[in-house]
């Protein structure tokens, strides 16, 4: 065995020092290419859009069926492609209008949903927030459809409530790409690059009993 520290390294000690600093450097340099790409600008378009949204009032929820359009640049389908997942955050509130002040939330609920892409198979897989699978597809323009039409889903209200016929009540509704679900060292340059920023309008949907 011979002292790969000190004053006095052994030629065996050279040869695995230089192969650990490479290594070392193809890691590097393997990150900041990927760094270059998802921080690129691309002329393709890219948007989140709510289309539509149905309802159905119940004793104790409101059920939703939102219809969305998301649309993916090449950087983050470049990313998905290299093993990140992206999680589609659905973002929903019950509101009664006030005059002369801001809405008054009455119940909100988030969803995730996650795209994932499976090298082995090459297929995209669509999981639920707890992580089971949903369903699988052999392009990206099949799953981004089946998550277009995803519902329906769940607003919670509180124990009690009841719609007044006097009152306006609206469905508040957003879909994003969600940032703070990426990995750590991704979520610095996503914060700061507009390729990253997908979010769709907030959109009011008046709510009749």
């Amino acid at each position: 065995m011979f002292p790969c520290n000190g004053p006095g390294i052994e030629p065996k000690c050279w040869q695995h020092l230089i192969q650990g600093h490479s290594k070392l450097l193809r890691k590097i340099t393997s990150i900041l290419t990927f760094f270059l790409l998802v921080t690129g600008s691309y002329p393709v378009r890219a948007e989140f859009v709510i289309e539509n949204l149905t309802y159905r009032v119940e004793p104790q929820r409101i059920s939703i069926n939102v219809s969305t359009d998301l649309a993916l640049n090449e950087t983050i389908e470049d990313a998905l492609h290299r093993g990140i997942n992206l999680y589609f955050l659905l973002e929903l509130s019950l509101q009664r209008h006030r005059f002369m002040i801001w809405n008054e939330r009455i119940s909100k609920h988030g969803e995730s949903i996650v795209l994932k892409y499976h090298a082995l198979s090459g297929r995209y897989l669509i999981l639920d927030n707890r992580g089971e699978m949903r369903s699988s597809f052999h392009n990206i323009d099949s799953a981004l459809d089946y998550i277009d039409e995803l519902g329906p889903h769940d607003l919670i209200l509180p124990d009690g409530f009841q719609i007044q016929p006097d009152a306006n009540y609206y469905v508040a509704a957003r879909i994003k790409l969600n940032i703070e679900a990426l990995p750590m060292p991704l979520r610095p340059i996503a914060y700061l690059s507009s390729t990253w920023r997908l979010n769709s309008p907030w959109i009011l949907w008046h709510i009749q009993k």
